[in-house]
């Protein structure tokens, strides 16, 4: 009797596979993202429908094929963490373990300013750390210093708040009348 075992031997896909991407989310977004947009990166040109992702939270979870993420196409990341994924070669039946970092970042509150009408100036107040004043939106137009005097007209100014790719912005009317003082009174009393 002659018996024989066929042995395939399959190399690693992960070869040609290229390391998960980074994902950064903001703390003023919605922290909605989409985990599998790090798949075409991963496959790098290799045909999508031999392979299935699974995406866990944790090793221990991944490892024990327990509480799979089931909308990894709108997860909620509200915190910086790992993320576990599990992809199968359909083909071999074979899988590999790979992980990538989301990363939040914090964005401080944006200081308000109320539109205001004032007589002859009006001084810019300090921003917390991070803020700029700007008299275009996004960043653009002239960057304004804390403590500098606005001079006559209207103004809108801009505070504009950037950390990472992370920006925010709001903004304020000033309208700086040519108010005169009559001679003989005094605006100190």
């Amino acid at each position: 009797i002659n018996d024989s075992v066929i042995v395939e031997i399959f190399p690693s896909f992960m070869d040609n596979f290229n390391e998960p991407k980074l994902i950064k989310v903001c703390s003023n977004s919605d922290k909605i993202v989409d985990l599998t947009s790090n798949e075409s990166v991963m496959l790098n040109g290799m045909n999508s429908n031999d392979f299935v992702f699974e995406y866990y939270n944790s090793l221990i979870d991944l490892n024990a094929n327990a509480n799979q993420i089931a909308n990894p196409e709108i997860y909620i990341a509200d915190q910086s963490q790992s993320i576990h994924i599990k992809i199968t070669n359909v083909i071999s039946g074979c899988s590999e373990n790979v992980s990538f970092e989301i990363e939040y970042i914090e964005l401080s509150e944006l200081m308000i300013v109320e539109d205001q009408t004032v007589c002859t100036s009006f001084l810019l107040p300090n921003l917390p750390d991070g803020q700029s004043y700007y008299t275009g939106p996004n960043a653009t137009g002239n960057l304004l210093q804390q403590n500098s005097y606005i001079g006559g007209g209207k103004h809108t100014i801009y505070i504009y708040n950037q950390n990472d790719i992370c920006t925010d912005e709001n903004s304020f009317t000033i309208d700086v009348l040519a108010c005169t003082i009559q001679k003989g009174i005094s605006p100190n009393s």
